[in-house]
């Protein structure tokens, strides 16, 4: 195909692009077909350490240069038309397919700019698609759970509209999913800040409904079925939890957190001797405060892809719910440290109202804190992984969260 040798060197101009951290050894085409000027691109990139990747390259041709097509909006009024056809194209291996689940009409297309990872199109305020850059031929969480909690009426997610899906023979892959575009919406992380820097009274009620909204969340995703997480599940929890510390402490220079290894990893021992764990359902998976939008009436709840860091097959991965609750409370003390507040006020509302919503369903430990606060050092270490490799400066968020978990009582 034209345009391998500029492949390389394009890619590493790319935001979305993950692979900057190590050397490029090739970039070839895997698969790709036309829809209309664009090329729907396979891309599978492989690297001096081993490792592969595989991305979903949209080009714009004909150009001597490569062009990414995600900035384009007749692409993106190309894709809402393919969906509202629910049509299907070949390419040189498979075939792309588009899904719809109501009728769709046309919408004026506008790129979405501030994404990295992935590339969305919003269609007249309305609808907003996401294409996404690294996809695998895993299901896809985003697609699995939207359409679970669409289908069952579920108020706290957008309703999903449509997808897109790659075929080849047997195997499956999810390229982009649309959905109902939440009108009025704040970003609540960025709402968060602004609550704490004018000290309102109102943070703690917000999380506090946030916290009931969660558990409305965890009880929707149950359906999906739910198993008791017994020994067998706890040992390899703490054998994973145990890699990820040696490996983030490894990184860490800060002899305040690093000196305190012995305990840290005391903490994934401590599993071994919880005699009730709960339960294991499908979860969000990389729930905080940036994942949510909250409006007048409600929060929504979006983005359910999982943790950048993980596999697709940990991403799918049933989970104890308290995953997500530990992922949200972390995510309070990361707006709170960034307006040099305490975060302890919204913590305990967003967890008492969580916990009083839940009560009677059976998916939680009679006692949830020993496995919580587990939790949380599993995902303080996560976040100092994340920011040692990615933003260096923010690595000290998640040291004096460490800290907090290692100080604190049973009482988080």
């Amino acid at each position: 195909m034209s345009g391998l040798a500029q492949l390389p060197g394009f890619l590493q101009r790319q935001r979305w692009y993950a692979g900057k951290a190590r050397r490029l050894r090739s970039a070839d085409f895997e698969d790709a077909g036309a829809l209309g000027y664009t090329l729907l691109a396979l891309v599978r990139t492989r690297y001096s350490d081993g490792r592969a990747e595989r991305y979903f390259v949209p080009l714009s041709y004909p150009s001597r240069e490569l062009s990414d097509a995600g900035t384009s909006p007749a692409f993106g009024g190309a894709l809402l038309a393919f969906l509202r056809s629910g049509g299907s194209l070949k390419t040189r291996f498979g075939s792309i397919r588009a899904f719809k689940l109501r009728e769709l009409r046309h919408l004026p297309c506008e790129p979405l700019q501030r994404e990295q990872s992935n590339t969305s199109f919003v269609y007249g305020g309305k609808l907003i698609l996401k294409l996404f850059r690294r996809p695998s031929f895993e299901p896809n969480p985003e697609l699995e759970l939207g359409r679970w909690l669409t289908e069952r009426k579920f108020a706290g997610t957008p309703a999903l509209a449509g997808w897109l899906e790659y075929r080849r023979g047997s195997q499956t892959m999810t390229l982009g999913v649309l959905q109902e575009l939440v009108r009025g919406g704040w970003d609540f992380c960025c709402l968060s800040r602004k609550l704490l820097k004018s000290r309102s009274k109102e943070y703690p009620k917000l999380a506090a409904r946030l916290g009931r909204e969660t558990a409305d969340l965890h009880r929707a995703l149950s359906g999906l079925g739910s198993r008791t997480l017994g020994r067998l599940d706890l040992l390899a929890m703490r054998r994973s939890m145990r890699a990820m510390a040696r490996k983030a402490l490894a990184l860490h220079p800060a002899k305040k957190v690093v000196s305190r290894e012995r305990e840290i990893l005391a903490c994934f021992d401590a599993l071994l001797s919880l005699k009730d764990a709960g339960k294991a359902i499908r979860c969000h998976g990389d729930l905080h405060l940036g994942q949510v939008l909250h409006t007048k009436e409600r929060f929504y709840f979006i983005d359910f892809e999982g943790e950048p860091m993980r596999s697709p097959a940990e991403r799918s991965m049933r989970r104890t719910p308290l995953y997500d609750v530990a992922g949200m409370l972390r995510s309070f003390d990361y707006a709170a440290s960034a307006m040099k507040r305490s975060p302890k006020a919204a913590q305990d509302a967003y967890l008492d109202a969580y916990l009083s919503r839940m009560k009677g369903t059976g998916l939680l430990p009679k006692d949830p804190r020993p496995l919580l606060k587990t939790l949380m050092m599993e995902k303080a270490l996560y976040e100092l992984d994340y920011e040692l490799n990615n933003r260096p400066s923010w690595a000290n968020i998640p040291a004096e969260g460490i800290l907090r978990v290692l100080d604190s009582s049973s009482r988080l």
